[in-house]
């Protein structure tokens, strides 16, 4: 087993491209990330893909789309709009099928790249911080979940 070179904690949007990058630069390289979705897969992007930044700008645009169907009335044209309601139940599949392909996307790119993953919680232990602790997580439950420390 090849000793690993370089690892990254956190797989959110610098995390996952910092271990793509030190893959392609030839260090054997891990990124440790402790989301996961209920059926155990992985789920690296921490709070941003998960349920922060991604998610709400899904759902930002669901609603910026209503909006906009809204203004497009216009009688002296003879455009009415009537009728317009909101499934915030699909509203709300919108938003995790968009988290869900950002998190497919980033274990995607490294797979091809060659880094390695870990489902887990690390953080740097030791006088110098030149040590690492890692606890395996277990799958969550619902939707994406992080471990609890």
């Amino acid at each position: 087993m090849a000793t690993i070179r370089r690892v990254v904690i956190g797989g959110g949007p610098g995390g996952y491209i910092a271990a793509i990058r030190a893959a392609q630069l030839g260090f054997t390289t891990a990124c440790i990330d402790d989301w996961s979705r209920a059926d155990g897969k992985p789920a690296p992007g921490g709070t941003c893909t998960n349920v922060g930044c991604i998610p709400s700008k899904a759902l930002l645009q669901s609603s910026e789309t209503l909006r906009a169907r809204r203004a497009t009335r216009s009688p002296t044209h003879g455009i009415d709009v009537k009728g317009l309601s909101i499934d915030v139940g699909a509203c709300w599949r919108a938003r995790t099928r968009s988290s869900r392909r950002t998190t497919t996307a980033s274990c995607t790119c490294s797979r091809r790249t060659r880094s390695r993953s870990s489902t887990a919680s690390a953080r740097f232990a030791g006088k110098d911080g030149d040590a690492l602790e890692d606890q395996r997580r277990r799958p969550g439950r619902g939707g994406a979940q992080r471990r609890s420390t």
